[in-house]
This record gives structure tokens, C-alpha cells and sequence, in this order.
């Protein structure tokens, strides 16, 4: 899973150098930055986030988003940067594509296309969106900027952009187009989908809910792994003996009397047991099978490649990551930590 940040608002109080840089150092994936490129006074919009529909007032104070990416891109190497989303209908496409072609190639082709469409009426009129109808104007401005990332000499002839034969340099660094997501809703990203204004990208719209399947009846894989060896092993002693399957009173396997499939289940079942049956004939032994008990600098009393079986495959003693986990080659009287929980009864 990955996992982004965004930039808070008033989102000019933090410099976003600053935010990215840490996000980067902290492991994270993304920063995002949304826009409201105006507020206005007076409006009947009702804001979607409450139930009340009052716009806060904290939605006056954003930043031009691409920007502050641009900052954000000068302090940072990896981290992917977003637009969480971009008004496409307040916005002009031939300038729109400029910007995100020059920020995808100033930032190494790390640039994230958020595409919305928004929700106040009044801001996007006063932008010059068609609010009625923003998600088809917002097509025609998604189909304009193929065409200007993509061709060397582009033209486009709509209902809304309408321009001749024109250049437009520099190209994304992603090829053919940058990421995007679509902020809307199923049906509208099929319906895009289908009029062609997401061809070429790598799209990502919010899914539907997924169900959680039924519980099945039928037997899992190692189940299924274990039943075919002992019918065939009974089929075997009944040609043996003379008798038939119909008369063999071999009970069933059942799912308390099946045997572990693997040898690290047996491993992690022995160490249980081992846990929850401390051996009276060393009652230090088993009170140190809980590893938080265990005195400081005491060594771990288990087998390490029992150890190294109940984590996952076995490391050579050689290994780094063996060390780390371990604290000496093969694990061998390593202190007790915290990881110890992970493994042991």
C-alpha cells in the first residue's frame, strides 16, 4: 500500500519544500495539493464535506497547486507529486498542458494528474467553466492536451476549444501521458471512458465497494492437498485385503485430527504447545518461554533455525538481513526483543 500526505490548509503557512522533503525522509509515497483558485462572498452552493453545507472558511485560503509542487520538486528525489484534484474547467488547456508537461519534466516524471470537476456553481462560472455541463467540457479539455503532449504540431476543433496547427514544448517525461486519477464516480469514468478521454491513460477512478465473498464449503488447498494422498492410500489397502471401498469404516479426516501441512506449521504448533505446557522439571525454562520475562542479556532458550522456520525461509548465517534480525550470524545467543512476540509462544 502506498500512502501520500497532503498539504494542509492555510496552505501557505508551511512551505511545501519543507513538507515534501520530510514526507520523502519518512518514507511516504506522494504529496498532493488541492486548489479553489477563488472563494466567492455570496454563493448558494452547498459545500458536499458537512451536513450543515456551510463552505469553511479555511477553503479561501489555498495555493496554486502546481507551484507549490514545483517547490516541492526542488527539495525532494523520489516523492511522487499530485494534484488532489485540478479544477479542469477553470482552467485553460493549452496553458494546463504546459504546466504539467514542464513540472513531469522538471521532476523526472514524478507528476500525479488528479482530474476533477468540482462543485461550486458560482466559482466555476466566474472561471469560465460551463458547470451545467463541466464533464464534457472537461473531456474536450483532457482530449486537447493529448493532443499537445503527444504531436509535434497539434489542432483541435470542439464545442469548447477550437484553435489551428500549433507547437507546444516541452514534452512530459512520462510517456505518452502522465498518470492520472479521475475524481468522480464510476459511471462518470466509464462514460469518459467511453468517449475516449481517458485512451492512453493509465487511469485509476475510484472503484465500487467490493463484498466479501460467502464463506464456501469447499475444502481449502492444503486441504484438498491432504484428502486425495489418504483415499489413495485406503484405496491401496482395501485392494490388499480384498475389500471394498463401499465396506471400509475408515472415518473421514476431520479438521481437528488432520495433520500440519507444512513443516513451519508444525514448528509454530510445537512452540504453542511448548508455551502453554511449561515443563515442571525446569521451571526457570518455562517461565522464560514468555521472551518479555526473560531477564536483560539472557539468551533466547529456542533452536534458531526453529526461529528462522517460524518467521519464513531460512537466512545464511552470512546474510545481513540474518544480523539485523538475529543479532549474530545464525542467531545464535542473541538478547531477547521485541520481535521475539512475533515467534515465540
Amino acid at each position: 500500500m502506498n500512502i501520500g500526505v497532503s498539504i494542509p490548509l492555510p496552505a501557505y503557512k508551511v512551505d511545501p519544500g519543507f513538507i515534501a522533503r520530510t514526507a520523502e525522509a519518512l518514507g511516504f509515497e506522494s504529496l498532493w495539493c488541492a486548489e479553489h483558485p477563488i472563494m466567492p462572498v455570496h454563493s448558494s452552493s452547498r459545500f458536499p464535506g458537512s451536513a450543515d453545507g456551510i463552505i469553511p472558511e479555511s477553503y479561501s485560503h489555498f495555493v496554486d497547486p502546481f507551484v507549490a509542487l514545483a517547490r516541492a520538486s526542488g527539495t525532494t528525489t523520489r516523492l511522487k507529486l499530485g494534484t488532489g484534484i485540478t479544477l479542469v474547467p477553470e482552467r485553460n488547456p493549452l496553458l494546463l498542458a504546459k504546466e504539467i508537461s514542464t513540472l513531469d519534466l522538471f521532476s523526472g516524471g514524478r507528476f500525479l494528474f488528479g482530474i476533477g470537476t468540482g462543485w461550486h456553481r458560482e466559482e466555476t462560472t466566474i472561471m469560465g467553466g460551463d458547470f451545467d455541463h463541466r464533464w464534457t467540457q472537461t473531456r474536450e479539455a483532457i482530449l486537447v492536451m493529448k493532443e499537445l503532449w503527444t504531436k509535434a504540431e497539434a489542432e483541435y476543433h470542439g464545442k469548447y476549444y477550437d484553435f489551428p496547427l500549433v507547437r507546444s514544448y516541452p514534452k512530459p517525461a512520462q510517456k505518452p501521458h502522465p498518470r492520472s486519477f479521475w475524481a468522480a464516480t464510476p459511471r462518470r469514468c466509464s462514460s469518459a471512458s467511453r468517449n475516449g478521454a481517458t485512451a492512453g491513460f493509465p487511469t485509476a477512478p475510484h472503484p465500487k465497494p467490493s463484498r466479501r465473498p460467502a464463506p464456501s464449503s469447499t475444502p481449502s488447498p492444503s486441504r484438498r492437498a491432504v484428502i486425495p494422498r489418504q483415499s489413495q492410500s485406503r484405496s491401496s489397502a482395501n485392494r490388499q485385503t480384498g475389500t471394498s471401498p463401499a465396506a471400509s469404516t475408515t472415518p473421514a479426516p476431520t479438521e481437528s485430527s488432520s495433520a500440519p501441512t507444512s513443516e513451519t506449521e508444525a514448528a509454530m504448533k510445537a512452540e504453542l504447545e511448548r508455551s502453554r505446557r511449561p515443563s515442571s522439571a525446569d521451571p526457570k525454562e518455562s517461565r522464560w518461554a514468555k521472551p518479555w520475562l526473560r531477564p536483560p542479556g539472557t539468551a533466547i532458550g529456542l533452536n534458531p533455525q526453529r526461529n528462522l522456520a517460524l518467521r519464513g525461509p531460512a537466512v545464511p548465517a552470512g546474510d545481513s538481513e540474518a544480523r539485523n534480525d538475529l543479532g549474530a550470524p545464525g542467531g545464535a545467543g542473541r538478547a531477547p526483543s521485541h520481535r521475539d512476540r512475533i515467534f515465540c509462544g
